[in-house]
């Protein structure tokens, strides 16, 4: 999973900026609301695919010459 969600918003960017932050904004988002439909804490391995699929896309953010700190946030 963390492969497949992380390598969408990377793939999908084509290495644009504003669209990896997009993609990793909504991928927060949604586990956000996945904790919410499941009533609180997910299981520890709902968290590490998160953590994993965030840091693939903060390294393809450094790797395009970005800041991994959204300067808009």
């Amino acid at each position: 999973m963390v492969f497949s969600v992380s390598n969408l918003v990377i793939m999908g960017s084509g290495g644009n900026e504003e669209l990896l932050r997009e993609g990793r904004k909504g991928i927060l988002q949604g586990f956000d609301e996945a904790e919410k439909l499941w009533g609180g804490k997910l299981p520890d391995i709902a968290y590490e695919t998160m953590s994993k699929a965030v840091e693939m896309i903060d390294k393809a953010l450094i790797e395009g010459g970005f800041s991994v700190i959204d300067k808009q946030a």
